[in-house]
């Protein structure tokens, strides 16, 4: 009866009537009419995100369904007929089914009789008894979802909504709101906590007060660990992944809440709206938690004439927000954000902190964090591999972060803000035109770290030294598109050594680095390449021979 008010009180949404038509147009869809052929009193249901997305005319990727009143060996028999059933999830009641004629890089359709879920109250994601029953009332499928937003069902025969907890209302709204009691949805999945910080930042969305306490009680047990339900033994990289071994004091144990789910939420969360991420992970207690060395930033002074912006934390908040800005899409382009370039801000400035030096305790002449950059470069990679950042994306996907990588850009997000004077072609060449090191990604950090620097007394960052330097390098990048490449070297240790007659030592690398630069510089200024003769000439005046 309440889902009979439900459908008579509410018009069809004309987002969900259009996208149920587009679905019947398609031939791997036809199972839906001859399910109902077949089965005249089923019920067939889209559930979860995709209802959620299309309200928000966003591109729905993943379709889950819902089928009632069809027993589960029918329901299998019948899918099976018409494409290949995967009883992969069936443990958790689902069915992943793939339609004759279904595209081959598309993901399973997620096919579900209606299920209730009994958590055991460790708070894993995966700790849950599965209890599917054909005859169950679609709103009592929806009871055991974590949002609002999530807990609504559209009646595929019907072309009806059904949202018996309002999450329509909370989508136009842009509310976050945990399903019936928060801290109950919580203790049964610590990870929803995190999705729900996640759905925030992606949706522009606030988190109803009581989720949010909710929130804020349960991330205290982010991080409790459990006796190993098994043994592990390392796993095979996936192609194109990499995964870390598991930490040694971890040793016979394992997180209730994995950490790969850890890192595919924050990852998603901070790519989706930096800012908001950094505010929400702060206010949930989430930072405290997970990343604990991001709390020394709060209240870490910094000399007022090259920080009038405040502390380290609010200068790292700015410098965030400059890669949502004009300013930034200006600089480097519309392309989407890559979590190297969000995290490599986000950590920009992680060893200042540790290292920070004061007039008052130091007897320094100012505020000073030497060595910050390779301290931090240590830290960030540190934090990768704790919570295995690397593990939920592949290295193809803008959303990888490898660790190394992570901590050679905080080790030099310094070097785009050094005199353009004394910088020469070569060093350009060996950090931003390397194959294996994020250049690209090193020059939109330090654009950021530059733009959230305001000196005293002025009212805009000072990035004369930025926009030189990114000149120079425009400059040689250009002659890379115009060659495929950077010239090689006309001569490389062996030609040297052969022909002054040297022998091998530190020597031999500096005259390189020479004629590198002196090559580069031929090549930016007279757009040609050097000779070896003109290599030979260069290097005469600079060779002395080693004594014997």
């Amino acid at each position: 009866m309440y889902t009979e008010r439900l459908r008579m009180n509410e018009s069809p949404p004309p987002p969900l009537t259009a996208f149920t038509e587009r679905l019947r147009a398609r031939p791997e869809f036809r199972f839906l009419t001859e399910l109902a052929t077949e089965f005249p009193g089923s019920d067939a249901y889209l559930v979860g995100g995709v209802v959620r997305d299309v309200l928000l005319g966003r591109d729905a990727k993943d379709i889950d369904l819902i089928i009632r009143n069809v027993p589960a060996k029918a329901l299998h028999d019948f899918l099976a007929a018409r494409g290949t059933v995967n009883l992969v999830g069936r443990n958790f009641g689902v069915l992943k089914f793939r339609p004759q004629g279904w595209p081959e890089d598309a993901e399973d359709l997620d096919i579900a009789l209606p299920r209730t879920e009994h958590a055991d109250g460790t708070g894993g994601y995966r700790d849950f008894e599965v209890q599917a029953d054909p005859l169950l009332p679609v709103e009592e499928d929806l009871a055991r979802r974590d949002f609002t937003m999530n807990a609504m069902a559209w009646d595929l025969h019907r072309n009806t909504l059904i949202d018996p907890y309002g999450g329509q209302q909370d989508l136009r709204a842009r509310i976050i709101r945990a399903v019936r009691d928060p801290q109950e949805r919580f203790a049964e999945d610590r990870s929803r906590i995190l999705r729900g910080l996640r759905f925030a930042a992606q949706l522009e969305s606030t988190i109803e007060p009581a989720t949010m306490a909710a929130m804020r009680a349960g991330m205290i047990h982010i991080n409790d660990v459990r006796p190993a339900k098994e043994l592990k033994t390392p796993r095979p990289a996936r192609r194109g992944h990499a995964y870390t071994s598991p930490l040694p004091e971890l040793e016979g144990m394992e997180y209730v809440t994995p950490r790969e789910t850890i890192a595919k939420e924050l990852i998603k969360s901070f790519v989706a709206d930096p800012v908001q991420a950094l505010d929400l992970w702060d206010a949930s207690g989430a930072i405290r938690e997970l990343l604990p060395e991001l709390e020394g930033m709060k209240g870490c002074e910094q000399p007022e004439a090259f920080h009038s912006e405040g502390d380290v934390w609010m200068h790292t908040r700015r410098a965030l927000a400059v890669l949502r800005s004009p300013e930034f899409r200006k600089e480097f382009g519309d392309g989407p954000l890559t979590a190297l370039v969000v995290l490599g801000v986000l950590f920009h400035d992680i060893g200042k902190p540790p290292t920070q030096k004061t007039p008052a305790s130091d007897g320094t002449n100012r505020i000073r964090f030497d060595g910050h950059d390779t301290v931090g470069g240590n830290m960030a990679r540190a934090i990768a591999r704790r919570l295995t950042l690397a593990s939920p994306f592949s290295k193809d996907d803008p959303r990888h972060v490898d660790p190394e990588d992570l901590g050679w850009i905080i080790d030099h997000h310094l070097l785009l803000l050094s005199d353009p004077m004394v910088m020469r072609n070569a060093t350009l060449e060996r950090y931003f035109f390397h194959p294996h090191r994020p250049g690209d990604a090193l020059q939109r950090v330090t654009f950021c770290d530059g733009s959230a620097s305001i000196p005293q007394g002025q009212p805009t960052a000072d990035l004369a030294h930025f926009r030189a330097l990114h000149t120079q390098i425009a400059r040689l990048r250009a002659l890379i598109a115009d060659r495929d490449r950077l010239p090689k070297a006309v001569l490389n240790g062996d030609d040297i050594m052969q022909h002054f007659h040297l022998k091998p030592g530190p020597h031999i690398k500096t005259l390189l680095e020479e004629l590198r630069e002196q090559q580069l510089h031929i090549l930016t200024q007279e757009q040609r390449d050097m000779t070896e003769a003109e290599a030979i000439e260069f290097l005469q005046p600079k060779i002395t021979k080693p004594t014997p």
